[in-house]
């Protein structure tokens, strides 16, 4: 695929000309979530859980300019910081698998812990998943950017619980009453991809993939955490 077919392919994708607006809310509501207890100081959370909150935000605002660099047709630029995301990728995945140890080998309710570890640990392994089909597809933009995309949605269902918790339900609505509201409206905005996709004729893998992860963490919510095998893996998590 030459330069000139994938830019006369993105003319046709006006949902994602607009991808930097829809990246900068997410980026919002994750500042509106966790801020003040990660971004807003150093008394609540311990240093690994700052150290990946601020990758979460680099990648945000690395999705935002790269959404803005197609948008104005700077491809060379866009392929370059392409590239170098691999660097804030690792990163990213380590200091997110540090968080799951740290929750897990924390002193908090043992039930919560392997609840959120469980939820921490599938979607850092789905954004590097997410992640390397982006990179395998980087040649086929319709794929390319949906993948893209998926690395992000999985960070709005937490974001989102906090900013709730926070700002809009009641004092004594429990977090995970605010966590299945916010995995309700994430899966919401993943089937209103689905329909766009639907109604452009051709519904692809990554949002049925995102989908599926995003039911099955909101499930999870109703289940037991403490099987076998589960406590088996935090076993060797925390080892």
């Amino acid at each position: 695929m030459t330069i000139l077919d994938y830019a006369m392919q993105l003319r046709t994708a006006p949902l994602y000309s607009n991808a930097p607006v829809y990246f900068a809310l997410l980026l919002m509501v994750a500042l509106a979530g966790f801020y003040p207890s990660n971004y807003g100081g150093f008394g609540e959370a311990r240093a690994v859980h700052h150290v990946h909150d601020a990758l979460a935000a680099l990648w945000m605002l690395l999705l935002i300019g790269q959404g803005w660099l197609i948008r104005i047709r700077q491809l060379g630029m866009h392929r370059l910081v392409g590239r170098c995301s691999i660097v804030l990728v690792v990163l990213f995945v380590v200091s997110g698998l540090m968080v799951v140890r740290d929750t897990l080998a924390g002193d908090g309710d043992t039930q919560v812990d392997l609840r959120l570890a469980f939820l921490d640990l599938s979607s850092v392994l789905f954004f590097a998943f997410a992640y390397c089909m982006a990179i395998y597809y980087r040649r086929n933009m319709a794929l390319h950017a949906r993948f893209m995309v998926c690395t992000a949605l999985p960070l709005l269902a937490p974001a989102l619980a906090r900013a709730l918790g926070r700002y809009v339900l009641a004092p004594d609505a429990g977090f995970g009453q605010a966590l299945n509201i916010a995995y309700g409206i994430s899966a919401l905005i993943v089937v209103a991809l689905l329909a766009h996709d639907a109604r452009t004729g051709k519904l692809r893998a990554p949002y049925l993939l995102l989908l599926a992860l995003l039911l099955v963490q909101q499930g999870s919510l109703g289940l037991a955490p403490d099987s076998g095998p589960w406590r088996a893996l935090v076993a060797s998590l925390v080892s």
